[in-house]
């Protein structure tokens, strides 16, 4: 996977940098000006560019998680590790299988306690 950052919201939170891992636009946690959810453009072995809209990141083990849904087939989820400090974050596949099976079935966990939990809320209202 190959990773370019560009951010050109006019902030001057000094977001531009380049990575070997994702394409984030949108990149900033600045709160002065408005972004949409982050498109992370990831790269396959054949050179071609697909993008990925974060969904969400869940923490296990220590570690963290992005969710990724894809903007071409919404039928594709990624998950992949966040790695780094939050001014340098990169994304990493997960190349353990067992540790991808217990980052699944975590979020399968989380869906549906978020599921459970809204059904709740509207049951109440």
């Amino acid at each position: 996977m190959s990773h370019k950052n560009e951010h050109d919201c006019g902030c001057g939170c000094g977001c531009d940098h380049e990575d070997e891992v994702m394409e984030m636009e949108n990149d900033c946690d600045c709160d002065c000006c408005d972004h949409e959810n982050e498109v992370v453009i990831l790269v396959d072995e054949d050179g071609n560019e697909h993008p990925f809209e974060m969904i969400f990141v869940v923490e296990l083990d220590d570690k963290s998680y992005a969710v990724l849904g894809s903007l071409e087939d919404e039928e594709t989820t990624v998950i992949m590790e966040l790695v780094g400090e939050e001014e340098s974050l990169e994304l990493h596949p997960i190349e353990d299988e067992e540790e991808l099976n217990r980052v699944v079935e975590f979020v399968r966990e989380q869906l549906e306690e978020g599921f459970e939990d809204e059904d709740e809320d509207e049951e109440e209202e």
